[in-house]
């Protein structure tokens, strides 16, 4: 015969998929996708590098119209996921010239030796803990 299922008899589990977080408030709750795919990583990392050679011209007392020559040890898949960026990065940061290659490597030596004036390298940590060289050096007019 016909069997009646209550509340009782039922146990339910829910359980949101990976990268997905929630937050409950009084109306309701919210759920957003945390997870980060390639071009999110990319645009992420840019715009990290954007505000650290900001950073950089400003301890080096640049003014806003002097332009720059920056330079970046990256590791091969951050400088394959960071090249669609590179006029972003040169925009925003003044830079005439944008090196991410093993040049760039030997350039911040040089530039770390000689402490021109309007020059910095200074050593960065990203979010996930990796660790990169950054230098700028002030493009005379």
């Amino acid at each position: 015969g016909p069997l009646e299922i209550t509340t009782e008899h039922v146990d339910i589990h829910f359980t949101l998929p990976e990268g997905i977080l929630e937050a409950p408030f009084d109306g309701g709750t919210v759920y957003v996708d945390a997870r980060i795919d390639d071009e999110l990583r990319s645009e992420g990392l840019a715009r990290d590098l954007v505000r650290r050679f900001q950073q950089m011209r400003k301890e080096a007392g640049l003014n806003v119209e002097d332009r720059i020559r920056a330079y970046a040890t990256l590791a091969g898949p951050q400088s394959m996921l960071i090249a669609r960026w590179h006029t972003f990065i040169m925009n925003e940061t003044r830079a005439s010239e944008l090196s991410f290659t093993n040049e760039a490597e030997n350039r911040l030596v040089e530039l770390r030796v000689a402490g021109a004036p309007g020059t910095l390298v200074r050593e960065w940590e990203l979010d996930q803990g990796e660790k990169i060289i950054l230098g700028i050096e002030r493009v005379p007019k």
